[in-house]
């Protein structure tokens, strides 16, 4: 045998295998860390059993989306209840229904806690966002920045 065969056998092998071939997509960018790390765009799914992830990490300036997957229509607000004053992003996110979603963009650094207003005191629906800080502290002082 050639080395020109063998060479053109195992291209194509590798080819066949999906080895090295271009699959005409755009690429992708990698998912972010679970929990929410980092700047840009956080999820938080809601579903029957509660949210989650239940604490995440955003720089300040990012959004946080909360998708309910529930089978019930929800209504997710700030601490503390039953007034929800702590985080006003919060209020961005309020009523929704199964399927739906809503975001909300945190500019003040601190710590937002949050919970489902029907339920407030579930804790598989409370949460924690924390906004440029690396673990749990004072609520953010959106008083000094309107």
């Amino acid at each position: 045998m050639k080395l020109s065969q063998i060479l053109c056998g195992t291209a194509l092998f590798a080819v066949a295998c999906g080895g090295g071939g271009y699959s005409g997509g755009s690429p992708t960018a990698p998912s972010p860390p679970a929990g929410g790390t980092g700047g840009g765009q956080t999820t938080i799914i809601v579903g029957n059993a509660g949210v989650n992830p239940n604490q995440v990490r955003i720089e300040v300036g990012s959004s946080v989306t909360f998708t309910n997957n529930s089978s019930r229509t929800l209504e997710m607000n700030s601490d503390p209840h039953p007034t929800h004053e702590m985080c006003p992003p919060m209020s961005a996110i309020g009523v929704l229904a199964p399927g739906q979603s809503h975001t909300a963009t945190f500019t003040v650094r601190g710590t937002c806690t949050y919970h489902e207003h029907n339920t407030p005191d579930d804790g598989r629906f409370r949460g924690t966002i924390l906004v440029g800080v690396t673990e749990p502290g004072p609520a953010p002082d959106y008083r000094t920045t309107q």
